[in-house]
């Protein structure tokens, strides 16, 4: 993981950092001292971050799951094949369609409003 910048802001955030195991930490920014609250094992480098990045530009690579795209797509399909049935499960799925704009998608019938 590279960290660009000392300070890391947000709660969640800040567990996840604290959470994770990287295989490599470093922190690059240009103020000296101990930045990293959950205490990685890594590198700090302390070095201008615009310099930083202009020494170390982005490596093309081909992508790494090339499949997902079209996984999702099947997924996508085989929901809407399925959603065209009637059932429970499909109405909850498709009572959206059906309710106005901000309308009251409660609906309720009890045998003493019959």
């Amino acid at each position: 993981m590279v960290q660009l910048g000392s300070s890391l802001t947000g709660k969640r955030l800040l567990q996840w950092q604290a959470s994770c195991e990287p295989e490599e930490y470093w922190i690059v920014d240009d103020i000296e001292g101990r930045l990293d609250p959950a205490h990685h094992r890594g590198r700090r480098l302390i070095a201008n971050i615009a310099d930083w990045l202009e020494l170390h530009p982005a490596e093309k690579r081909q992508p790494w799951c090339v499949e997902i795209p079209r996984l999702a797509e099947q997924a996508m399909q085989a929901v809407i094949a399925r959603r065209d049935a009637f059932g429970e499960a499909q109405l909850a799925h498709r009572i959206s369609d059906y309710l106005p704009d901000r309308g009251n998608c409660l609906s309720v019938t009890a045998w003493w409003c019959v």
